[in-house]
């Protein structure tokens, strides 16, 4: 419950105010964006691993 003296909510905030400065959006998808990168290219280095690992044993004659 509010007093009658409270003052009303401001509604007219833009998406900057509401969620802080737009350069900083900006620059953060570009962080998301190369820790995604990163993430991909460790799971493309431990996919060779796995292969590496695969034909080395078929060439030891491994069933």
């Amino acid at each position: 419950v509010t007093h009658r003296n409270t003052n009303w909510p401001v509604r007219s905030l833009s998406t900057a105010d509401r969620t802080g400065s737009p350069i900083f959006s900006y620059l953060w998808s570009y962080v998301i964006n190369i820790f995604g990168n990163i993430f991909d290219l460790y799971q493309y280095f431990a996919k060779i691993k796995k292969l590496k690992h695969f034909l080395s044993l078929s060439k030891s004659g491994y069933p």
